[in-house]
């Protein structure tokens, strides 16, 4: 497209409000220089992507695609990667990965994206790697090499040892030789800050004095070879490092070609979703894709007058809204009818504005943006757009606005291809009436014959007659309130506006006298002409009145034929499934009724029969068929007071009540209820004991969510971990907390090999960073 063209129709505007829809700095880049399709599969497979982007965020949510940083992916092999890249690339395949799994929502398929969206493989086994290689701080972490776990452990020993003993030093010499009762670290190895006048009483290698002078600090001699180790196993820690960074990298580069792929679907998609987004705002819709050159608008408004877009436009340009709704514009042109419109009007009535709408709503259709009009709107697709809106003229090129007119004209004629969408705004204008006027008809003409549309505004009356005597060409007036004598800006096909300059002028608060005398000056053949269109108005005004009363009429009829057809269809469809469905439903009523009469019959049985007696019959039966002794009944509804086993719970308890009429029994196990039916139960006989689980009966109330074993042995902790594990779990506690801290790490290895064969618990998990990190265990407790 013609970047004069794409200005006059404020492309450029539109483009970046969209940019504001965008998650990433990419995505906002690629917004910013979006270009319309030019052919119909371009613009059908964008309208296919927007598509799915709209029904998918509102029914799978809104994906975000913020974290997203492109960053280099390719190194020489040999080199890594700095550790901040590593970093932005995590967060970058973060962001991949829940555009993965926003695709794979079942709620929604998503066939055309997912169809375009390239392999991830690479990508997750990357992310896989880099979440393994760096910490939530985003350094390596210990788990990244067997090698580096152990120097950091290493490393963490001999820093204690060294602690340790400059610790007791500071004890020893106290504050008569140390300037403060601490350590601190002087090129990176730990040494004491010695009084200068008792220098002598610590042996060991002077590092720096203070700016007095009045302190020496020195590493004794007691510490410079455990100094010495801890310094070899940092510049081993960090060749260990630089040495996973280099494999790392290596990784990454080897599927550089599939990670950029991703970042261009991610980037494309960041684009279509703010092309929904900004849709959605201005209560967007796609149209429908026409291929038959029909130009169908319904209910049509200029997007950057819309209420919706009010927030976007105060963020891109501190633009506050002011006025009412912006008024919608109804048009239908055809290929094969009328394709060329002639808009006359007021001054200021909303012609250019009308103009800008056909044409920047055109340019979003073949952009894949929904376009703020009604359903049933069709649209095709121009390979050609040429518009020429406003001002013109270029002051470093010598033209003015008629000259810059001209040369747009020339080149658009140049480059013309159909089928075409050609907008001229007050065409002619700005030279010569007389010239201008006959120049406008021509052109006009010439772009009549061919195969496009043509939408011009013109204040001359030549022009306004020529649409009228001409086939396939029709006019479009602004209207305008004669007793208020203002314009309402409502665009009507087929009426002829009328400029109303005097009028303007007079309501605009020119003199009267002077606007009489304007009128006396006034040719009689345009007096003539102006009498002959205002009447030819009136006319087309009462023939739409008359159409919309008939059309009022005869969609109420329709209506009224539709609803009677509708019930009646209905009414079949419900009369045929109820003689369908008959059979079924009284064989199904004839079992219900069998199984009620079942069902009260059992009951009253069950009823007459005790569980002693059903016990009693079942040992007859027993003896005298050579069976085992069975430890319950199988069918008996047990007593109040039977004792019962719940094999489901591994509980034993007590019957509390019992409802005939279901079966239910309600249990009581150790002081908690239990709700049970009659098959979960097993009736105890009198003689034999209760189970009893490991461990002691302990009652819920001594259950304490927290257990701090910090400071004891594995041996100690073991021996509080058994009761505190039951009573939380008597107490019916979902989650408790064990406070083993970090130290050396053995603690909180034995706490876990408990838990792991602790039979209450379901799982546990490391506390996050606010509530403990690795020196907290959070356990989750079985049902």
């Amino acid at each position: 497209m013609d970047v004069r063209t794409l200005r006059a129709l404020e492309w450029d505007r539109l483009l970046a409000l969209l940019s504001l829809c965008t998650d990433t700095t990419e995505g906002r880049q690629r917004a910013l220089a979006l270009q319309p399709g030019a052919d119909i599969e371009t613009v059908r497979a964008r309208h296919a992507r927007v598509a799915e982007c709209l029904s998918g965020e509102s029914l799978c949510g809104r994906l975000s695609l913020e974290g997203y940083l492109r960053v280099p992916t390719r190194l020489p092999e040999g080199l890594a990667f700095p550790i901040e890249t590593l970093r932005s690339l995590r967060s970058t395949l973060r962001v991949l990965d829940r555009l993965r799994a926003w695709l794979a929502d079942a709620s929604l398929p998503k066939p055309v994206l997912t169809a375009q969206l390239p392999s991830l493989d690479a990508a997750g086994d990357c992310l896989r790697l880099l979440e393994k290689t760096l910490d939530d701080r985003g350094e390596v972490a210990d788990g990244a090499s067997d090698r580096l776990r152990g120097l950091r452990r290493e490393r963490e020993h001999a820093r204690g040892q060294v602690a340790g003993r400059m610790e007791a030093l500071v004890r020893r010499l106290g504050s008569s030789v140390l300037q403060n009762e601490s350590y601190t670290v002087r090129g990176g190895r730990l040494v004491l800050p010695v009084q200068s006048s008792r220098r002598s009483s610590v042996k060991g290698i002077l590092h720096d004095t203070s700016s007095t002078g009045a302190t020496a600090f020195i590493e004794p001699l007691e510490v410079v070879d455990l100094n010495n180790r801890l310094t070899d196993l940092d510049a081993e820690e960090r060749e260990e490092i630089q040495r996973i960074l280099v494999a790392v990298s290596s990784r990454i580069s080897s599927a550089s070609s599939e990670l950029e792929a991703a970042f261009d679907y991610l980037e494309t998609m960041d684009v279509d979703l703010a092309c929904a987004r900004l849709g959605r705002r201005c209560g967007g819709i796609l149209p429908i894709l026409d291929e038959e050159g029909r130009l169908l608008l319904r209910g049509a408004r200029h997007p950057l007058l819309d209420r919706g877009l009010a927030p976007l436009r105060q963020e891109a340009w501190g633009e506050a809204h002011e006025g009412g709704e912006a008024v919608p514009l109804e048009l239908e042109l055809s290929l094969n009818g009328e394709k060329t419109l002639v808009v006359s009007g007021p001054n200021a009535g909303g012609k250019s504005v009308a103009l800008k709408t056909v044409g920047l709503l055109c340019l979003m259709h073949q952009g894949g943006i929904p376009i703020p009009v009604r359903e049933g709107t069709r649209l095709p697709v121009f390979p050609f757009i040429h518009a020429t809106v406003g001002d013109s003229q270029s002051i470093l090129d010598s033209l003015s606005t008629f000259s810059a007119r001209m040369v747009g004209l020339r080149d658009a004629l140049s480059s013309l291809q159909e089928p075409f969408l050609v907008i001229l705004d007050e065409l002619g204008s700005g030279t010569d009436p007389a010239e201008g006027a006959a120049l406008a008809e021509a052109i006009l003409l010439h772009f009549h014959r061919l195969r496009g549309f043509t939408l011009c505004s013109t204040h001359y009356e030549s022009l306004k007659a020529r649409a009228l005597v001409t086939d396939g060409m029709t006019n479009g007036g602004m209207e305008f309130e004669e007793t208020t004598l203002r314009p309402t800006y409502r665009f009507k096909i087929g009426q002829v506006g009328a400029s109303r300059a005097l009028a303007v002028a007079g309501r605009s608060g020119l003199p009267a006298g002077l606007l009489a005398e304007a009128r006396a000056f006034l040719p009689e053949g345009e007096k003539h002409l102006r009498e002959v269109l205002e009447a030819l108005e009136g006319e087309v005004r009462a023939l739409e009145a008359e159409r919309a009363g008939l059309r009022a009429e005869m969609a109420s009829l329709s209506a009224m034929r539709e609803e009677m057809a509708r019930s009646r269809r209905e009414w079949e469809a419900e009369r045929r499934r109820f003689l369908e469905g008959l059979p079924r439903h009284m064989e199904a009523w004839r079992e219900e009724f069998l199984a009620g009469l079942k069902a009260e019959v059992n009951r009253q049985s069950v009823k007459r029969v005790s569980g002693k007696s059903a016990r009693r019959v079942l040992d007859i039966a027993q003896s005298q068929l050579g069976l085992d002794p069975l430890p319950y009944l199988p069918s008996a509804l047990p007593a109040v007071g039977d004792r019962v086993r719940l094999p489901l719970f591994g509980q034993t308890g007590t019957v509390i009540q019992v409802d005939e009429g279901s079966g239910r029994l309600l249990v009581d196990c150790n002081g908690k209820s239990l709700q049970v039916g009659r098959a979960d139960a097993e009736i105890l006989p009198l003689e034999q004991a209760p189970e009893r689980r490991g461990g002691v009966d302990l009652p819920a109330g001594e259950a304490h969510w927290e257990l701090n074993l910090i400071g004891q042995t594995v041996a100690e902790a073991e021996a509080q971990l058994e009761p505190f594990l039951e009573r939380a779990a008597l107490a019916g506690l979902g989650q408790v907390r064990i406070i083993h801290g970090l130290g050396t790490g053995r603690l909180k290895a034995g706490v876990r090999e408990f838990l792991r064969r602790c039979p209450e618990v379901a799982s546990w998990e490391e506390a996050p960073p606010a509530g403990g990190g690795a020196g907290v265990t959070l356990v989750s407790l079985k049902d």
